[in-house]
């Protein structure tokens, strides 16, 4: 008799939290609920379709299910398929891994108009999630406007910028490609703070102020440029790559097909327009310097300010910070047998990397609380029976292998190594093997 453990969510940091469950002997079975039929989370539709070696993560994630003792259940979507109650029935303890896959809002005026939109919808829909619908129509638009200081702000930019042939060598789906293969002249960053304060990475900034063919516009004082004593490596970094850009484009008189501006001490006031977006009210407000205010002609909007978890419902939840209140990992009042990992443990913060010790410390605190294998219940039903009663259509990891398969087959047909499906039923076709 051993422990029987449900993971819900197949992103990385369910993975991780698989890997370490699997080092104990008192765990004899872990499922992995995913509500998408294909597993890697945001690995898969967060990651930028031009970053492929961020992507081979999966590699290393992919070997938890190659343990006998590690089942998956693709296209199973815990509240509707099966509930919370149903989990509890049939396993001895839980773990949450849902993530944070949704805005945060600007809250300002025009924010619901056709065009504004977050970085979440735009990201999941240029990567092929089945379940996001295309978020504007992108012909006409030539100036875009992004809010935000981080790296996901980056990737909005640079993606929105790159050339339809880079574009093209990526799994990004074809009619994705073609819809970004659009008339955009300007992209215009929006950040609240100098550039001093940006959270960019070093390689991120770099790859978008190299982009071939699109011009660099610094909306600063160079002298704010400068780097000072005191700054951590990476601001140095970033500030250096800020001058080099300005001093290669000041005066250049190249003429490239784009243009990508930044913005410092600059806030969104208001977005303009009756049914779509037409414009951007900016308020920029350096300090120690003149307070102006401006409007930026644009067609388009992304927020890239966060992302916020949503509630599991039975369990609590901390709406000012978007994540389920916990204690390592524990849910509180839930008599030790529910558990979170990830993003919704501790909001949406830190990298891949970092929820590999995040679901270590849940996974060993779920093993603390319930002891050796004699706590397990053996008479726990199986959920795959259940599934199977009611003829829902699990997608399990041999057809996951078979979707993967007919990606691959996609990309060899238009010169990729592998192209994405970014339909539901087209992938449980493919996983079913049925035309």
């Amino acid at each position: 008799m051993g422990l029987a453990i449900a993971v819900v969510g197949a992103g990385p940091s369910g993975i991780y939290a698989v890997q370490r469950l699997l080092r104990s002997e008192d765990v004899t079975r872990v499922d992995v609920l995913e509500s998408l039929p294909a597993p890697y989370g945001l690995l898969r539709y967060g990651v930028a379709a031009d970053h492929p070696k961020t992507k081979t993560v999966s590699r290393a994630l992919a070997r938890a299910f190659e343990d006998e003792r590690v089942r998956f259940f693709g296209n199973v979507h815990v509240g509707r398929d099966v509930s919370r109650e149903d989990l509890l029935e049939h396993y001895d303890a839980v773990i949450y891994a849902t993530g944070a896959r949704y805005d945060r809002d600007l809250g300002i005026p025009g924010e619901e108009l056709a065009g504004s939109l977050g970085a979440a919808h735009f990201v999941a829909w240029y990567s092929g999630h089945p379940d996001v619908l295309k978020p504007a129509d992108w012909h006409g638009t030539s100036t875009l406007v992004v809010v935000g200081a981080g790296n996901v702000a980056l990737d909005v930019s640079r993606i929105s910028l790159q050339p339809r042939k880079l574009l093209e060598s990526t799994d990004m789906p074809r009619e994705v490609v073609d819809e970004l293969d659009h008339e955009l002249t300007d992209v215009h960053l929006l950040c609240r703070r100098g550039p001093e304060h940006v959270k960019f990475t070093r390689v991120e900034l770099a790859e978008l102020l190299e982009l071939p063919d699109v011009r660099i516009v610094l909306h600063t004082d160079p002298a704010a440029l400068a780097e000072q004593e005191g700054h951590p490596r990476e601001v140095a970094t970033n500030l250096r790559l800020f001058r080099e850009a300005y001093a290669h484009w000041d005066g250049n008189n190249d003429h490239p097909r784009k243009t990508m501006h930044f913005h410092f001490w600059t806030t969104p006031q208001r977005i303009e327009g009756e049914m779509s977006v037409t414009g951007v009210d900016v308020l920029t407000a350096p300090p120690g310097g003149p307070v102006t205010e401006g409007r930026i002609d644009a067609q388009a909007v992304i927020r890239a300010i966060g992302y916020r978890g949503e509630p599991i419902p039975g369990l609590p939840f901390d709406p000012d910070r978007c994540l389920i209140p916990n204690d390592e990992g524990e849910v509180a009042g839930t008599a030790g047998r529910e558990y979170v990992t990830g993003w919704i443990k501790r909001g949406p913060t830190g990298v891949i990397g970092t929820n590999k010790g995040d679901a270590a410390e849940t996974a060993e605190r779920l093993l603390e609380n319930l002891g050796s294998a004699g706590s397990g219940t053996p008479t726990r039903p199986d959920l795959a029976d259940k599934l199977e009663a009611s003829g829902h259509p699990a997608v399990d990891w041999a057809r996951w292998d078979r979707i993967r398969a007919a990606e691959d087959a996609l990309g060899a047909e238009h010169g990729a190594a592998t192209v994405k499906l970014a339909d539901r039923e087209a992938m449980l076709r493919a996983a079913f093997d049925t035309d």
